[in-house]
């Protein structure tokens, strides 16, 4: 028996696992996304330099966050909302901050804030949000804080300004966790796949239906989307690979 209710969404799902397999980098040199899963400050700047930038600028950020902040007393605070808040406090506040600590003094996208005031003000939600009467102040915290009360964690990110769904599915992968940034690489793939067909744009559901697909493909979700962000962003040349 035919079920149009399984149809679509297995049309969909279809489509984008057969595109994977022609138009994306064999499997057999897919790469894990190595991400900052003990280290919540890095995952953060990281985070926030890389969006509607190049991903190399974002390195250099968190290379000379890493560098300039060993110098201060405590050193580096990788893995301390409290320790990244405090040394941005150290360089005289976000603004100062950009270039002394930060060695960047881009804005986000559609809001004119400087992305190290963004990045303070992250830093500075999560800090506050209370969970089981504990603050978040560290990647496991985080992650024992999203199990437990996902929407706060979520609310808390996204009401900061200049931070929005892809930042968020961003930091949650910059941290271990299984879900899809779908940044423009990704997203635009998905389009291309699903330019025929009539496919959902809400992010949440776009993400759902990738991770179909990774199940579909033995991966993660995690894994997928990174590898076809890798594919578009370094030009892979695969010779099997039929381009989107």
């Amino acid at each position: 028996m035919n079920t149009n209710a399984e149809t679509h969404e297995d049309q969909l799902v279809n489509e984008l696992v057969e595109a994977v397999k022609t138009s994306i980098c064999h499997q057999d040199a897919w790469v894990e996304p190595s991400g900052y899963p003990n280290a919540v400050s890095l995952a953060i700047i990281d985070n926030i330099y890389s969006l509607r930038a190049r991903y190399g600028a974002a390195i250099n950020v968190v290379n000379n966050f890493v560098k300039v902040s060993a110098t201060q007393p405590g050193g580096v605070p990788r893995d301390s909302l409290s320790g990244l808040l405090d040394v941005i406090n150290a360089h005289g506040g976000a603004e100062k901050a950009a270039e002394s600590l930060f060695g960047n003094r881009s804005k986000s996208g559609g809001t004119g804030r400087l992305k190290s005031e963004v990045v303070h003000d992250v830093a500075h939600a999560l800090r506050n949000t209370i969970i089981g009467g504990v603050s978040i102040d560290t990647a496991e915290q985080f992650r024992e804080a999203l199990e437990t009360s996902p929407e706060a964690v979520k609310r808390a990110w996204l009401g900061v300004k200049g931070c929005g769904i892809a930042s968020w599915n961003y930091m949650q992968m910059n941290l271990g966790i299984q879900t899809a940034k779908l940044d423009r690489h990704v997203d635009g793939f998905l389009s291309r796949v699903w330019k025929h067909s009539t496919p959902p744009h809400d992010p949440d559901t776009r993400v759902a239906l990738l991770a179909k697909a990774a199940t579909r493909l033995g991966t993660s979700t995690r894994v997928l989307d990174h590898n076809i962000w890798r594919h578009y962003v370094r030009k892979c040349d695969c010779s099997a690979s039929q381009e989107l």
